[in-house]
């Protein structure tokens, strides 16, 4: 007989099973990734309809069963709805980005509570009108650091000496993605001429948003200029491509939607 279990999960993929139920993709604190079938779901009176939908934080209740690894819904309700990522299409593409990449890096059936925590915080953060960009760099280094690839920022990912200061502070600092993070001058020598380079204060902001880990962010802590969040996103994209083993589909055109949409705020409020 399938054991019964209890977890909060977020929908991050729904996708049709047959005529009358659906195959939901979750990530749960618990369990990491898991899949589980919703027999009726689709059916016009459906105890299950309106329980569940993209995005939200709900209670699963399922029937484990470990050979298939596709587990049965018994019952799922709702906790957080995030009905607004449904009114503004920015939010909505990077909402769907975030759970795109969760999906590509995380690991089923090992607990992942920080995982869980970042995305939650992510989507809750893009649900109260929060700029998509920044929370966008902010999750992709997150979610590496969660999947066990930290971007190195606080040694030098060559000699492994501690990094202070440059000692020109505008001076950019080289980010080899091989080995997984910024390196010091000495061994700045050694590097491709094409390798990223980052500025002082996008190393302070990763170091930010390392440190204070999955909690919500801040207002103050999103607020960056462009020039700063363009630096992030260029290196965290060669990042995740390497140490992820694949590109992750849909991100430069997430990246371009929402820079455009921002861009036309800007000027709307110039006029």
């Amino acid at each position: 007989m399938s054991s019964i279990f209890r977890t909060e999960a977020v929908a991050l993929r729904i996708s049709r099973h047959s005529n009358t139920s659906h195959f939901v993709a979750w990530l749960t604190p618990d369990r990491g990734q898991m899949s589980t079938l919703v027999k009726g779901a689709r059916r016009p009176k459906s105890e299950f309809f309106g329980q569940y939908d993209l995005f939200q934080s709900c209670e699963l209740l399922y029937y484990e069963r470990e050979r298939s690894g596709t587990h049965i819904a018994r019952s799922i309700a709702p906790i957080k709805t995030r009905t607004e990522l449904r009114h503004d299409w920015r939010a909505y593409c990077a909402a769907s980005y975030v759970c795109a990449l969760s999906m590509a890096v995380g690991a089923p059936g090992s607990p992942d509570r920080e995982m869980y925590g970042v995305l939650n915080s992510s989507l809750d953060a893009l649900a109260s009108g929060l700029p998509p960009i920044p929370i966008l760099c902010r999750f992709e280094t997150l979610c590496m650091k969660s999947a066990g690839w930290t971007p190195g920022v606080e040694s030098c990912a060559s000699c492994g000496h501690k990094l202070d200061s440059p000692v020109a502070p505008n001076a950019p600092i080289r980010f080899d993605s091989v080995r997984g993070g910024v390196v010091c001058n000495a061994c700045d020598a050694h590097l491709p001429a094409a390798a990223d380079t980052l500025s002082l204060h996008s190393v302070n902001t990763i170091r930010h948003w390392l440190r204070a880990g999955s909690q919500h962010p801040d207002t103050r802590a999103l607020e960056h200029p462009r020039n700063r969040l363009l630096e992030i996103r260029r290196v965290m994209g060669t990042f995740i491509e390497l140490h992820a083993h694949s590109p992750i589909r849909g991100r430069q055109l997430t990246y371009e939607l929402c820079s455009l949409a921002g861009q036309r705020r800007v000027e709307e409020g110039q006029r």
